[in-house]
């Protein structure tokens, strides 16, 4: 300590800490005192915590008892609260679209409804969301406003550009592509506009989807992929690097006899529920494809809870729609998608639930990197909250509230390469984390009773 004071007065420092202090300079300090912290990578919860964070960063975390603070430091009481890392939305479409006069989705987004709707995410603990599909320019220009504007209030966002179809459509966040120069020529407009990600829809058959991907692969993108034309077996062989929502819906995974009678539509969904054989050779092969490959899969159940209980008046005309701007009831009211359900279709879809929630926890069971998101905002879809709703869903298909928790931080994180930044607490990440008034491994509504949200340590 002798030699370290010289040094010190040699230098001309104009104070001399500890060395354990000395390590913490600049910058004031801030730690939140005596919560339980949730890590966010399945750990057990440690109680009566310190997390120390300078500028957006967390640079300790211990015991409260015998911590030592740097001496510029405010200090924010959080005993007898609950901390976990700010929630991740993997499928959150906030570049939100108004119709046009023919009922379809416009090529250009609402800024208004955009911006209300990310204020609405960060209330709920959400700090980061992956726009899976956008008018491209739109996409980035909202990510680039995310980033640069100082009066955002919002969670931070990556975002794929317009979705490759084979539709000949070309409306809303979709761009058709049906040769495989178009599909290039695409992705190549994409990369250079500075897209995050390339999205690949359910129209696009094996031959053009193998065609996206190594496209996409070429330009150092990653592909998203709703699938339906190309099963989710022949995208992992492709080297697809995600999927999105609960099930394949493609007839290779029925047996033989009902492959030629099955229809892809919403109701013919409710078919290959009844059909399926989640024991048979073909989904055993996805599934274990999915774990050996380590596919980012987040399934969205709640944009089928929705639709299967689209009869439900709770979901069509709850309290919580007052979280919704009315650009987005507008289109909602628009069309749900099961607008010509009868009552029995419903009954039918609320009977086959279970077995559809089930083959999440198969592929989670056999290790495949599950994450959480919502499909915001299909109809009744909630910003921010449906997080939270769609985590529930989660543990109601058996997953423990920890592994859900993890599932919806850490491995959303890992999932977009970010793990060494967010999805986590601990020293070196960004300090994005939610401080809860009540413990949501007893509950996991209890993420609802938000104390505070931290993104990149400000308060939101």
């Amino acid at each position: 300590m002798r030699i370290a004071l010289i040094i010190c007065l040699l230098l001309g420092a104009i104070s001399c800490r500890s060395p354990k202090e000395a390590e913490f300079s600049g910058l004031p300090f801030v730690a939140y005192v005596g919560a339980t912290v949730i890590d966010g990578k399945g750990n057990p919860p440690k109680e009566n915590q310190v997390i120390l964070v300078q500028d957006n960063e967390i640079v300790r975390i211990g015991n409260k008892r015998g911590f030592q603070y740097p001496a510029n430091t405010r200090l924010v009481n959080c005993q007898s609260k609950y901390i976990i890392p700010g929630l991740i939305d993997m499928h959150a479409h906030v570049t939100v679209l108004p119709l046009e006069d023919d009922g379809s989705l416009s090529r250009s987004f609402d800024l208004e409804a955009s911006l209300a709707s990310l204020q609405t995410y960060i209330d709920y603990g959400v700090t980061t969301v992956r726009n899976p599909a956008a008018p491209t320019r739109n996409g980035v220009f909202l990510r680039a406003l995310s980033e640069e504007d100082t009066t955002y209030r919002g969670p931070r966002i990556l975002t794929a550009g317009a979705a490759l179809n084979w539709s000949r459509a070309n409306f809303g966040p979709f761009v058709s592509t049906r040769t495989s120069r178009a599909i290039r020529h695409e992705i190549q407009q994409q990369a250079e506009a500075g897209v995050d990600y390339i999205k690949i829809y359910a129209g696009l058959k094996p031959s053009l989807a193998k065609e996206a991907i190594q496209a996409a692969h070429l330009e150092g993108l990653e592909v998203i992929g709703h699938l339906q034309a190309t099963s989710w077996t022949e995208a992992i062989k492709l080297g697809i690097d995600a999927i999105t929502h609960a099930a394949p819906w493609h007839e290779d995974y029925l047996e033989e006899a009902s492959r030629g009678t099955y229809s892809p539509s919403m109701l013919g969904r409710l078919d290959w529920l009844e059909r399926v054989n989640y024991d048979g050779p073909e989904i055993q092969e996805m599934i274990q494809l999915m774990a050996d490959s380590q596919v980012v899969i987040d399934p969205t159940l709640l944009a089928f809870k929705t639709k299967f209980w689209g009869n439900d008046s709770s979901f069509t005309h709850g309290a919580d729609t007052a979280l919704v701007h009315p650009l987005v009831l507008e289109v909602w009211r628009n069309g749900t998608f099961v607008d010509d359900w009868t009552e029995e279709d419903f009954g039918r879809a609320q009977s086959l639930w279970p077995k559809l929630i089930e083959l999440t926890k198969r592929m989670y069971d056999k290790g495949a990197l599950l994450t959480v998101g919502t499909d915001f905002p299909n109809p009744w879809v909630l910003p921010g909250k449906g997080l939270i709703q769609e985590m529930l869903l989660l543990e109601e298909a058996g997953i423990s509230r920890l592994e859900v928790i993890k599932a919806a931080t850490y491995n959303g994180a890992l999932a977009l390469h970010l793990e060494d930044q967010v999805g986590a607490l601990g020293p070196g990440l960004k300090a994005d984390f939610v401080v809860l008034n009540e413990d949501p491994l007893k509950d996991l509504s209890n993420l609802e009773k938000i104390e505070m949200v931290i993104k990149g340590g400000k308060k939101m």
